[in-house]
């Protein structure tokens, strides 16, 4: 379907944006529903970082090497509309 790129990118952002401890790649590809790949959310990922989104991800769990991609909403806001 066209726009299907642009609808999974919007579903990633307001996944990310609802938690503040941010969420495995795992949990988005749950959360999207879609038949998308691992290598897919990271290549979306890497759109939005370009695009201006604060997307960062940190190690969760040294043991397993988990880590969790979260949104800085409040970095978006300020830099958007020029907030303190």
């Amino acid at each position: 379907m066209r726009g299907d790129q642009t609808i999974r990118q919007w579903k990633i952002i307001r996944f990310l944006m609802s938690s503040k401890t941010g969420k495995t790649v795992q949990k988005v590809i749950n959360h999207i529903g879609s038949d998308c790949s691992e290598r897919t959310v990271y290549r979306d990922f890497e759109v939005l970082q370009i695009a201006g989104f604060p997307l960062y991800n940190y190690k969760t769990n040294s043991l397993m090497n988990k880590k969790n991609w979260v949104m800085k909403w409040k970095l978006l806001k300020d830099d958007f509309w020029g907030e303190d």
